[in-house]
């Protein structure tokens, strides 16, 4: 897992994404290249660890870290028990974690 974390970090600072969540979170990292809308980082992310299509937030929004769980880009936040596919649906990216998964590419998986 650690050579997946590192690739994620790396993929989130060239982003210029924060990074608060995600050094020891994963599943956060995926998040937040999910709603980057780097599909092909995504995608390898996801063919590298297929347990992140299946993996929920483990903490999320309240109201004493509402701001931190908030999402500028999508203007959503992400809540405790949140999938990446929940993530994706709030950036109208609903094909992502289910194509990828299925080995299934697309140049553009955004919904029309």
């Amino acid at each position: 897992m650690d050579i997946i974390q590192d690739v994620l970090l790396s993929v989130l600072r060239s982003l210029e994404l924060p990074t608060r969540h995600t050094q020891d979170d994963p599943f956060r990292a995926f998040v937040e290249v999910i709603v980057s809308g780097d599909d092909e980082t995504a995608i390898r992310l996801l063919k590298a660890s297929p347990n992140l299509a299946n993996e929920r937030a483990a903490r999320g929004a309240i109201r004493q870290a509402a701001r931190e769980n908030f999402f500028d880009r999508i203007r959503h936040y992400i809540y405790e028990g949140d999938t990446a596919l929940h993530m994706a649906a709030a950036a109208n990216q609903t094909d992502k974690p289910k194509s990828a998964s299925s080995g299934t590419t697309r140049r553009s998986l955004r919904i029309p």
